[in-house]
């Protein structure tokens, strides 16, 4: 038996497309319909969740202190979430007043089932506008590789240990320019002689 090799992976989403899905979110006529969006694309594209963990995020999961907002998610990947700061207020106003095990996207259900999030998005998302779960996420991760965050910390946000993870996303970083790629490798945290 031969191993598969790693997916070559999705395409992060352009700033104008996901500026679209954002209109979107924002824009449905029913409140709670919207809310829900607006939790769904916030949750994966502000939080690195994937379609599960954001189906499965409970209010007691949302943790929001002088420092932010973190979410601690549960499942197969086990793992604390910091959630960026242009999406903190998302699940501030998401969690307020809900008891503690109420869910954060589509409150009210008694459980969640594979499809919560697909279902959701197959009523609700208009022809002619793809909201891909995966591609929000994938959007996450590379706009966080872009900003520089160190490898350890965006695998464990992830919740991957094996870089393979990662490394599908490189292509969709560009390069260092090459004055700052060597001054990077020049510094010196501690001295070597």
């Amino acid at each position: 038996m031969v191993a598969l090799p790693p997916s070559a992976g999705v395409a992060p989403y352009t700033e104008a497309e996901l500026h679209k899905i954002w209109v979107w979110a924002y824009g449905m006529a029913n409140a709670r319909n919207a809310r829900d969006a607006v939790v769904l694309v916030g949750g994966c594209v502000g939080a690195g969740l994937t379609a599960r963990e954001v189906a499965d995020l409970r209010v007691r999961d949302v943790e929001i202190d002088d420092k932010g907002v973190v979410l601690h998610v549960s499942g197969a990947r086990p793992r604390v979430a910091p959630v960026l700061a242009s999406a903190e207020q998302i699940f501030i106003d998401a969690v307020a007043g809900l008891d503690g095990d109420a869910f954060v996207f589509r409150t009210g259900r008694a459980a969640t089932t594979k499809s919560t999030t697909s279902l959701f998005i197959y009523k609700y998302v208009p022809k002619g506008l793809t909201v891909s779960t995966q591609r929000l996420r994938v959007t996450w991760v590379v706009n966080r590789l872009r900003a520089g965050v160190p490898i350890q910390g965006l695998m464990a946000a992830m919740g991957v240990q094996d870089f393979s993870a990662i490394a599908r996303f490189l292509k969709h970083v560009p390069d260092l320019d090459p004055a700052d790629f060597r001054a990077r490798l020049r510094a010196e945290t501690e001295a070597i002689r």
